[in-house]
């Protein structure tokens, strides 16, 4: 008889996640009867609530908006995650009857393998966003030699501009472009970051975090000035992959 696992994701909103149809095939492929929760919380106080709730999860991912909100909650973290400065899978053990909390990233591992998939180099990357997600992009961008600046309403950092500057920008070479933003994500289908396609050059490279829907309005508007556009499915395998190693191991 196969193993028992429950886990889930906790965010804010989760009902558009494609998480349960990952997980269900590991469950299938290692042989594991499981269950995998779409816990929707708006805010996190506790993690023993959730446990009150919830209590034979042996683990769960975290999503929008509490990857960086999270990060005191734990009672450990991962030595890369504690870097990055973004949790978005927690492992729940137990110590003499005391649920005990670790955090770790595992968007770092899928966005770097995401990179591979890129046709050709890249010279300099712009970040829409600055929240968990974003952290994680930085992180994995950050082992490349070129110039990084983030994309945001809010530019009180240096290294951050504004989306008015981002579309003045005189190019210079082919840029990344990552959008960490949920603008877009279904069910506002219709929706965009706020960034002039038209402004940037033909050989730019996007890559939308965003997975539903599959094309987002920012792919099909860079696909149709002939733009190379991916979306954030692959990132979102990998990083599950990783995450069920954690829970499993």
């Amino acid at each position: 008889m196969g193993k028992t696992i429950e886990l889930g994701l906790i965010g804010h909103p989760v009902s558009h996640s494609k998480s349960p149809e990952i997980f269900d095939l590991f469950f299938q492929k290692f042989q594991y009867t499981g269950l995998y929760r779409l816990i929707d919380l708006k805010t996190l106080t506790t993690l023993n609530e959730l446990l009150t709730n919830f209590p034979n999860l042996s683990g769960f991912n975290v999503t929008i908006p509490h990857k960086t909100k999270i990060v005191p909650l734990l009672d450990s973290i991962d030595a890369s995650a504690l870097n990055i400065g973004a949790v978005n899978t927690v492992k729940i053990t137990y110590l003499n009857g005391t649920p005990q909390f670790t955090g770790y990233n595992t968007d770092y591992y899928g966005f770097k393998n995401t990179l591979d998939l890129l046709p050709h180099e890249f010279n300099s990357a712009y970040i829409l966003g600055t929240g968990g997600a974003s952290k994680a992009v930085f992180s994995a961008l950050s082992e490349h030699e070129i110039e990084i600046k983030f994309v945001s309403r809010n530019t009180k950092n240096n290294n951050t501009i504004s989306y008015e500057n981002f579309n003045k920008i005189k190019w210079n070479g082919n840029p990344l472009i990552v959008n960490t933003t949920p603008v877009g994500m279904s069910p506002n289908v219709f929706e965009m970051p706020s960034i002039d396609l038209q402004k940037i050059p033909t050989n730019s490279l996007i890559i939308d975090l965003i997975y539903n829907p599959e094309t987002t309005k920012l792919m099909s508007e860079a696909n149709r000035l002939n733009i190379f556009a991916i979306n954030g499915m692959n990132m979102l395998k990998v990083q599950a992959e990783k995450a069920w190693e954690i829970f499993t191991k």
